[in-house]
């Protein structure tokens, strides 16, 4: 859920960074170029790059200028000249990975060279299994960026639970086990990029099925498409001379294929179809649930319910924050750890407060602030959108970002094109970084 990825993201970085700050860095941008600003919207550093990465991973900042990657170490303003086709954050060994004419290297703080590489491509997985590319072929290298399954295939993926990944040899897919050794022989010409509850789907002569750890199929490939979930509980949507309906995992057909569209819900069951142009939802024994309409985010709503409106994580959410925003009737309003409604449910959209003192708010295109403290709430229709951090209020108007008191007065004119915040559950994002 987004909601607990993005409280997640925020003690990961409350651990890392104290509290106690005498400024705030946020990156900002005017005239095409980027910059970074203190919380009172002062230039710490003008704007002079054509990019600026997250900030919170590490005091050194991967910049761009002229098409090139560098470092700027945010301890004393120094760089290291933009001269890389790629970069990747300094990791907790002081080190990071940057490609220079082609190839793989890792450097550190000052720009000097640790380790030189014959490597083009680096693929990193969560699981473990990074996969690297060499005079044009895929293998598996260590996390010394040895080869440990030497490079020898044109295409290569993650290795999953069942210790599979796919291979590509001679322009057919198979699999490999963690050893390199072949366990379903390249015969396929796709792949799915995992298997879930040891199966896969696969496509042979033109047509998709599943297969087991073994290559065999057991469900039949006769199918123009399928989408096989993670979930193995979960129905299968699948493309039938032309039209798209849904089977189970034994291949079995529960909704009979004959909608233009097919988009399913595995959380909910709930699927939005789409026939003779109308939209409409049905549940996965494909009885119909809502009346047909030619309006996208009608049906759209109806099948992606919110999955982080569920009430007692809110009332944990309100225990840590103080308060959480809850939909009731496709309003939000704001819930205490009890449970108990203590801001009314008035809002189209509330976000949640965090460690600050604001939640941003929308009402009708009217966007403002809502205050935990006093539970009022001022709605600045003149603004376009409201981003809230460290209870810097920003405001963006006529384009343009600026910083306002809780009255809606801009205290920081507005003349940033934009500020950068990662997970605000917007188009902007947020990153930030602070000292003491």
């Amino acid at each position: 859920m987004k909601t607990k990825f993005l409280l997640l993201a925020l003690l990961i970085v409350s651990a890392s960074f104290s509290t106690a700050q005498d400024r705030i860095l946020i990156p900002a941008g005017v005239d095409g170029k980027c910059g970074i600003i203190d919380q009172n919207g002062n230039w710490i550093i003008n704007p002079q790059f054509d990019e600026i990465n997250d900030l919170f991973w590490d005091e050194m900042v991967e910049v761009k200028s002229n098409g090139k990657w560098g470092y700027l170490n945010l301890s004393d303003n120094t760089t290291i000249t933009p001269q890389y086709e790629e970069v990747s954050p300094f990791l907790g060994d002081n080190t990071a990975r940057v490609k220079l004419n082609g190839k793989w290297r890792l450097i550190d703080k000052t720009g000097k060279t640790v380790l030189e590489t014959q490597i083009e491509e680096i693929e990193v997985s969560l699981l473990g299994s990074n996969r690297a590319k060499s005079n044009g072929k895929w293998g598996y290298i260590d996390t010394n960026y040895r080869f440990v399954i030497e490079p020898q295939f044109e295409d290569a993926g993650d290795f999953y639970s069942c210790g599979l990944a796919y291979v590509k040899t001679n322009g057919k897919y198979g699999f490999i086990d963690t050893l390199g050794k072949m366990v379903i022989e390249p015969q396929f010409e796709e792949v799915g990029s995992f298997f879930s509850d040891r199966r896969a789907k696969a496509k042979i002569n033109g047509k998709y099925g599943v297969i087991n750890e073994e290559g065999q199929f057991i469900i039949e490939p006769k199918y123009e498409e399928i989408q096989l979930e993670i979930d193995s509980a979960s129905l299968i949507v699948i493309k039938l001379n032309g039209k798209y309906g849904l089977i189970d995992q034994t291949g079995k057909t529960v909704v009979e294929p004959q909608y233009e569209e097919l988009s399913y819900n595995a959380r909910n069951g709930k699927s939005r179809v789409t026939q003779n142009d109308k939209y409409f939802i049905i549940d996965q024994t494909g009885k119909q649930l809502t009346a047909p309409t030619s309006i996208l985010s009608y049906a759209s709503d109806d099948l992606y319910e919110d999955p982080d409106n569920d009430i007692e994580w809110k009332k944990n959410c309100a225990a840590h924050y103080g308060l959480a925003p809850l939909k009731m009737q496709n309003k939000s309003g704001y819930i205490d750890s009890t449970g108990a409604v203590v801001v009314k449910a008035q809002f189209d959209y509330a976000e949640d407060f965090y460690d600050y003192d604001y939640a941003k708010v929308r009402n009708k295109r009217k966007f403002g602030v809502l205050n935990r403290k006093t539970l009022t709430c001022t709605y600045y229709p003149k603004f376009e959108d409201i981003l809230i951090y460290e209870n810097i209020i920003f405001a963006k108007r006529k384009g343009k970002w600026g910083i306002v008191n809780e009255k809606g007065v801009f205290t920081v004119e507005p003349k940033f094109d934009w500020v950068k915040f990662t997970w605000t559950g917007n188009n902007s994002e947020w990153s930030y970084h602070s000292f003491k």
